[in-house]
């Protein structure tokens, strides 16, 4: 029997959760517990459900994405939250990433979401290697938009004020623990993938 887990999506457009519903709908992995428009909708609902994560849009009428996340964590702090957005702002990464945001992607990888979301909930099929989608912090963010944007270490150090090694040091880490090879190209390859870039 496979384990099947099961999502709340939080996002306040008719159309994407049409396409979140249809893109799930081809996993048999994943099922959809409740869908809402909007945060208050949500957390007046929500005990009557079980659901295993959180999908969630930032752009919201009346409670945004950011209060959302923050009250989820009060209420709700074992459930991951991921977020789904059209956003490619950086500072919505960090600041996410702060509160414990379990993974970021963004919208124009819709086709891929069942894929994404049973990586980040660990369910592993044969053949297929899952990263773990352990919260970034603001300097591992920073690192990796560097990285994207093109900088060597050397540019890095400089910018970040610090040495070289220590940059060194800081990616092997970010690899590591994303169990991803300790290179340029993999590192850059994982933040278009999961939409750190």
């Amino acid at each position: 029997m496979k384990n099947i887990k099961s999502l709340a999506i939080i996002d306040d457009c008719e159309l994407w959760r049409t396409l979140i519903h249809y893109q799930i709908s081809k996993c048999e992995r994943l099922t959809i517990s409740i869908g809402c428009s909007m945060g208050d909708d949500f957390f007046q609902r929500y005990d009557h459900y079980q659901f295993d994560m959180i999908l969630l849009d930032i752009s919201l009428p009346g409670t945004n994405g950011y209060e959302i996340a923050l009250k989820l964590r009060m209420i709700l702090p074992h459930i991951p939250i991921v977020i789904f957005t059209s956003s490619n702002d950086h500072k919505d990464l960090i600041w996410f990433s702060s509160v414990g945001v379990t993974g970021y992607i963004n919208k124009s990888r819709y086709q891929s979401l069942a894929t994404d979301l049973c990586q980040i909930l660990g369910l592993n099929s044969a053949g297929h290697k899952f990263y773990n989608f352990r919260p970034l912090n603001a300097i591992e963010l920073r690192l990796i938009s560097l990285i994207c944007s093109g900088q060597t270490n050397k540019e890095i150090a400089e910018i970040l004020h610090t040495v070289e090694k220590n940059i060194e040091y800081k990616l092997k880490k970010i690899c590591n623990s994303l169990l991803i090879p300790n290179n340029k190209l993999k590192i850059m390859e994982f933040a278009v993938k999961y939409g750190y870039w």
